[in-house]
């Protein structure tokens, strides 16, 4: 009786060992988790590989260039229609965007 008894408890200890174990590191991970959920909140994070005239806009996301250029893309890709790769600075193609009011009042 001692015998099959003992060897019971041999084969059944693996899984406790386990189990045990398991929890143990379950209870450190779920800890390790809200330790790092307590800290400061980030609105968004710059993404490193746009280039440095990059804006960012809420709710829309960063675009690069001139915004205030007519032919601006509105694009983390591209600059603008005519002249993609840029520079906009000194673009032989600025135009400044036009207002909504200035639009209406046109003959």
């Amino acid at each position: 009786m001692f015998i099959s008894l003992f060897i019971l408890i041999i084969g059944i200890s693996p899984a406790f060992i386990y189990w045990w174990f398991r929890r143990q590191i379950e209870t450190r991970t779920i800890s390790q988790i809200s330790t790092v959920g307590t800290g400061v909140a980030v609105t968004h994070w710059r993404r490193p590989d746009l280039p440095p005239d990059a804006q960012y806009i809420e709710g829309v996301g960063y675009l690069i260039g001139d915004l205030s250029c007519q032919y601006n893309a509105r694009s983390s890709y591209v600059r603008c229609a005519v002249n993609p790769s840029g520079p906009c600075d000194n673009c032989r193609f600025y135009q400044e965007k036009q207002s909504v009011s200035d639009e209406t009042n046109k003959p």
